[in-house]
């Protein structure tokens, strides 16, 4: 009976040795199918990634092949040029369009992701197909955290930055117990909202204002940029100083919100330009009339020169070019015009600087008969330059300075300037 019994019990102890390895054994079953799910998930993304590196190579071959059309239509002189140009132009206008709004990112940046996902991709795939037919759980365990390593390092890139480094302590939080390789949204900090996204603080009485612009370079954006923020401010001054009246241009109040408020925040934005958004904070003291007629009253100057227009006769390349002026007044530098893109095209050609956009500046009394005007111009993205002067002795009647470089198709244009003397201090 002893020895039916000592039988009976080694029977039920292998019966549940057997249980136990099936159930681990299903366990990495289960841990691998698992792991599998993840992987795929990458090289879905893998694929989407590798179709738009491929659209945005065939995008930017087309660009570059109308660009050079485009130059070649400006060598010719048939009378269909200009319909041409424009049709060209549409055509790389729409592909820019098309280009930014359904394209995650530049072609450098996709084909960099694909190539580094698709390794990583391999290599975990690998590690699984070799982890399923280990011979002892001790390799399956070490196959299970090579593709852990894996599927983390695949979460981590991003079309943002090419792959950023996951948070300190995010590793060890990974635990194969549970079997958790796919990184959620809330286990990297997103940067916060910027420029003109962000909330506008409740600062009782300080006036705050967004302005967004882009340009050739991030440091004409930004000049760009806080100009149009000084505009809306400039407007909110209006109607909260009712007593200003027509004592103030709006350039005026420009040049004063442009000068005195601080840049409460910035932030560059992603374009086929270097675009920059700026939120700017005036204070309350500052947004007083005292403040502004205090400011005023710091150059009473005799005379006023003003930059009504420009025509562009020649921007100087195949499509819109950007330049930026110095306007100087008896060899004094008395006003710069921002850098802003200029366009030679019928219909865009004539720059009207209306309200806000005039440029005007305050100078003395011409030590002579006339005033001497010179203005310089310099490209924002080569070295072409445009100069161009004239003698100026009428008061109040627009005359026209011809500014040009040395070969009139590198850039010419045409700017409207006219004096009036201050017939009453300013305020």
């Amino acid at each position: 009976m002893r020895y039916v019994t000592t039988a009976a019990a080694a029977l039920i102890v292998c019966v549940l040795m057997a249980t136990s390895a099936r159930a681990q054994q299903q366990s990495f079953d289960e841990k691998f199918q698992s792991a599998q799910v993840s992987l795929d998930e990458h090289i879905d993304q893998n694929l989407r990634w590798a179709y738009a590196a491929r659209i945005s190579l065939i995008i930017v071959i087309s660009v570059g092949l109308l660009g050079i059309v485009t130059a070649g239509l400006q060598a010719t002189s048939a009378k269909w040029k200009g319909i041409a140009t424009a049709v060209v132009g549409g055509l790389i206008s729409g592909a820019t369009v098309f280009s930014t709004a359904t394209i995650p990112a530049d072609y450098k940046t996709l084909d960099q992701l694909v190539a580094k996902g698709g390794r990583l991709i391999k290599s975990a795939q690998t590690w699984i197909d070799s982890g399923r037919k280990g011979a002892t759980d001790a390799y399956r365990e070490y196959a299970l955290n090579e593709v852990e390593k894996r599927l983390v390092e695949l979460s981590t890139l991003t079309v943002a930055n090419n792959g950023p480094k996951a948070p300190a302590g995010l590793l060890e939080r990974i635990s194969m117990n549970g079997f958790v390789a796919v990184l959620h949204a809330s286990e990297i900090p997103a940067p916060g909202p910027c420029g003109c996204f962000k909330s506008v603080p409740q600062r009782k009485g300080d006036l705050f204002a967004c302005g967004t612009a882009a340009a050739a370079s991030l440091k004409d954006a930004h000049e760009l940029a806080v100009t149009e923020a000084a505009k809306e401010i400039a407007s909110q001054l209006r109607n909260l100083n009712k007593g200003l009246g027509g004592n103030w241009s709006d350039r005026q109040l420009v040049d004063y919100v442009s000068r005195v408020a601080t840049e409460f925040d910035s932030c560059p934005g992603r374009g086929p330009k270097p675009e920059i958004a700026v939120m700017l904070r005036l204070p309350e003291s500052l947004a007083r009339e005292q403040s502004i007629v205090a400011f005023g009253s710091r150059s009473k100057a005799p005379a006023t020169v003003t930059v009504s227009s420009i025509k562009v006769i020649q921007d100087g390349s195949a499509g819109d070019t950007g330049w930026m002026f110095d306007v100087m007044v008896d060899g004094r530098l008395v006003t710069r015009i921002p850098a802003r893109d200029y366009d030679d095209r019928p219909a865009a050609s004539q720059v009207m600087l209306s309200g806000a956009n005039v440029i005007e500046a305050p100078v003395d009394l011409p030590k002579g008969s006339y005033w001497l005007v010179e203005i310089k111009g310099q490209r924002t993205k080569a070295s072409d330059t445009a100069i161009g002067g004239a003698a100026v002795s009428d008061v109040g009647r627009p005359v026209q300075v011809a500014v040009a470089n040395a070969n009139a198709m590198n850039g010419s244009f045409v700017f409207t300037v006219s004096f009036a003397k201050n017939q009453v201090a300013r305020r």
